[in-house]
């Protein structure tokens, strides 16, 4: 019944293969932590009771509230998902309460460290330095998710509507303006890329040394080895590009609206927490300015 939900993650829901990956991993380590502490081999015979010593278990073996309360979250859906087909008459999951967690501002890089990364620093004159200046730019300037810039094909754009198409979580397309200079920097990669593998077709758009569409890996070593030059942030990741594309929007003004639709999230209460960050460098400037702040 497990590889039925994972299927159905896959592409009914159509969720991304990290996430699907999670649940698999969460959901196993439940039912394992169900057979070797009380010998539960049926699905059918797990009660909340169960499912409450579970959490007890990971939380005095340390794991973040995050992490527990995904954990939750997966194990919930996938008893849902049994109930809803007939193979359980309740979800003993139904009263898991999650665990509090402390809200985190996400992390971003400053204007002038985005200057420094995309104006000042010095890339290779060839294939590779072409490469990873304009994946730096396609996350910075589109917001994108690391899932949806490896999966971004030539045909995903636009040129004389100055869009790129993005297929986001759930496989929702969006569209995301672009900039004449963006577009000309993108022309001249790929026209650098077809001449270098000598063909002109590609998975997706950026490729790896071998000319194969990136993994995940490999996207996230690139912005991590570029973002070490110009910042200090424990974060390094391709995420703090997307962070930083919706705070420095916020920071200028731009509707709450127009930020949740060029990031492609479902709900706004996903987009707020921006306004926080624009609500922190409010707090900075009037400490700084005002005289007797």
């Amino acid at each position: 019944m497990l590889d039925t939900f994972i299927k159905y993650l896959s592409y009914e829901k159509r969720y991304s293969e990290n996430t699907v990956q999670a649940y698999h991993r969460d959901i196993r380590q439940f039912l394992e932590y169900g057979s070797d502490s009380y010998d539960v081999k049926d699905i059918k015979a797990f009660t909340q009771s169960h499912i409450r010593s579970w959490i007890v278990f990971m939380v005095q073996k340390g794991l973040s509230p995050r992490s527990v309360n995904r954990k939750i979250s997966a194990i919930k859906s996938y008893f849902s998902f049994l109930k809803k087909n007939g193979h359980l008459n309740a979800n003993p999951a139904t009263n898991a309460r999650m665990l509090k967690t402390e809200k985190r501002l996400p992390q971003y890089l400053q204007e002038d460290e985005m200057c420094n990364l995309l104006d000042r620093l010095v890339f290779e004159e060839n294939f590779k330095g072409c490469r990873d200046k304009l994946l730096l730019e396609t996350l910075y300037l589109t917001g994108m998710r690391r899932e949806e810039l490896i999966s971004l094909k030539d045909a995903d754009v636009d040129y004389s509507r100055k869009v790129l198409r993005i297929f986001g979580k759930g496989k929702k397309e969006r569209l995301v303006p672009v900039s004449d200079q963006f577009l000309a920097e993108l022309q001249n990669y790929t026209r650098m890329r077809n001449q270098f593998f000598d063909s002109d077709v590609f998975e997706s758009i950026f490729v790896n040394k071998n000319g194969n569409k990136m993994g995940p890996k490999n996207v996230y070593n690139i912005v991590h080895e570029y973002l070490s030059l110009v910042s200090k942030l424990e974060k390094r990741s391709p995420h703090i590009l997307r962070h930083s594309f919706a705070t420095h929007l916020s920071n200028h003004g731009a509707e709450l609206n127009a930020i949740k639709e060029l990031l492609g999230h479902a709900s706004l209460n996903t987009t707020q927490i921006y306004t926080h960050n624009t609500i922190e460098q409010l707090k900075k400037v009037y400490e700084k300015s005002h005289p007797k702040a």
